[in-house]
């Protein structure tokens, strides 16, 4: 079955109450099933990322990759790779040639354009949703913003002089916000690695819920088998996290779970225009566990300033690599919580995980306590399918099997295997990987059953370690994850 045909097959647009279009399910799921998957309209690599990095067509971090012989400004893993982005590419190369420098949502809307110049507004006569179908809330956007899209509109017009030959301004400013509102992250193999954007037009009609019901990963495709029966499109896939029944609305998360119930709502009225309905923002967010307290009044408050100034000045320390003040710093503030924040508070997880990221670079014995106080506050939670509460899993993970206690590692990294299977599925790189770090502790640990499967494995602590080191190296806590797991 191809992307599209599974696309029309198991979802359904709909006009949902309060909410305008939305997606539902044309039928019954089961955890980790995939919904459906889509492969992008248009995408692009970052132009931060340094050039021979990031293939521009499946998007994998990689070495020795394959530039473009005429521009030498786009780079491909593979001949497979080059030979499928020749027809977006092949429009563009003249225009990044002329134009050196270009802002990557420029560069998308100028993808866009051409698509649609090409093949039309409908791709296909059974396409679910269209580019002029989208409706950004353009009228709502700041005067920044707006001042923005103009300076926006006027780059794509000379970087890509067709669109004005082909589409008029309105249509182009149209695009343009379609972009802001709705363009996605694309990560590397390794699922952690923000390396592209890419516009998505069926899964921009996912809406959101506090409490979703599917996520969405990139997946990166395979095109190195010889066979080319073998290989699978680059592609979006949104997976069901629970049980969803033939016409439940297909729903994701906009925003990072670690914010409390009023910063949630705060954050999507201003960048969504949204008012969420779910069960815990409609009470007013009672019993939301992200805002749990053991006080009130000016004692609370005075938690609360301390912990905003302190997240902040982490987070600083963390891009800095500062490990050992970052250290001290959650230290602190985790002794000024004690008693005044609920263990499930967003800004007591928040600083745990701090600290664990800082504690990966310092190898401290301390960290050991606080493994424990992280990983029973996210347990309690609920929400294993969280990216941070797979990151904070891998840190503690690799900070106790440092410590010597190989099978409380293992069962933790299990843990995080059983997630990546249901939101990543098996064939993913980054669950493979997971995977043989297990199989790598069971090793160790004389585990029967596993040894032929992980002969020549490097070794499995450094492995771990460098696994998170990266996860801690991720943006620190308090950056929104809008529409991007």
């Amino acid at each position: 079955m191809d992307v599209q045909t599974m696309e029309q097959q198991q979802v359904r647009v709909a006009e949902l109450k309060d909410k305008g279009l939305g997606l539902v399910a044309a039928q019954s799921f089961q955890p980790s099933d995939v919904v459906f998957a889509e492969q992008a309209f248009a995408a692009v690599p970052f132009s931060s990322i340094a050039a021979g990095k990031t293939c521009n067509s499946c998007f994998r971090s990689g070495w020795n990759l394959i530039p473009c012989r005429q521009c030498e400004l786009a780079w491909y893993c593979n001949r497979t790779c080059l030979r499928e982005a020749r027809s977006v590419h092949g429009s563009e190369c003249k225009d990044l040639l002329r134009t050196y420098h270009v802002n990557d949502t420029v560069r998308l809307a100028a993808q866009v354009l051409k698509r649609v110049a090409r093949d039309g507004v409908a791709v296909a006569d059974r396409d679910l949703v269209t580019i002029d179908g989208l409706q950004p809330h353009a009228e709502r956007l700041s005067q920044d913003l707006q001042a923005i899209l103009k300076a926006e509109l006027s780059d794509c017009l000379r970087f890509c002089p067709k669109a004005a030959e082909n589409f008029d301004e309105n249509f182009i400013e149209h695009v343009l916000c379609v972009i802001h509102e709705y363009s996605l992250l694309l990560h590397d193999q390794s699922g952690m690695k923000p390396v592209g954007m890419g516009l998505f037009l069926l899964a921009s009609l996912l809406n959101h819920s506090c409490a979703p019901n599917c996520c969405i990963v990139f997946n990166n495709g395979k095109y190195e088998a010889n066979n080319t029966m073998y290989h699978s499109p680059a592609r979006l896939e949104v997976r069901a996290l629970f049980p969803i029944k033939e016409n439940d609305e297909l729903t994701i998360s906009y925003v990072c779970f670690l914010f409390s119930g009023e910063e949630r709502n705060t954050f999507l009225k201003e960048h969504f225009s949204i008012d969420c309905s779910c069960l815990c923002c409609a009470n007013n967010f009672a019993g939301d566990p992200f805002s749990a307290t053991k006080v009130t009044g000016p004692e609370l408050e005075e938690v609360i300033i301390f912990s905003t100034s302190a997240l902040m000045t982490i987070h600083g320390m963390l891009l800095q690599e500062l490990w050992e003040q970052a250290w001290e710093l959650c230290l602190e503030t985790l002794a000024k919580q004690e008693g005044v924040l609920g263990v499930t508070h967003a800004y007591r997880l928040c600083v745990l995980n701090a600290a664990l990221s800082a504690a990966c670079h310092l190898s401290t014995d301390k960290a050991l306590a606080l493994v424990t106080q992280a990983t029973n506050a996210f347990r309690k939670l609920g929400l294993s399918w969280a990216p941070k509460v797979v990151s904070v899993f891998m840190k503690a993970a690799a900070l106790v099997c440092i410590s010597g206690d190989l099978k409380e590692g293992h069962g933790l990294l299990c843990e995080v295997l059983s997630v990546l299977l249901s939101t990543h599925g098996a064939l993913h790189p980054r669950t493979k990987h997971v995977q043989a770090l297990c199989w790598g502790l069971e090793r160790k640990m004389k585990i029967p059953g596993h040894s032929v499967r992980i002969q020549g494995l490097p070794d499995q602590d450094g492995e771990l370690m460098s696994e998170a080191l990266k996860v801690s190296q991720q943006p620190p806590e308090k950056t929104i994850f809008c529409k991007i797991y």
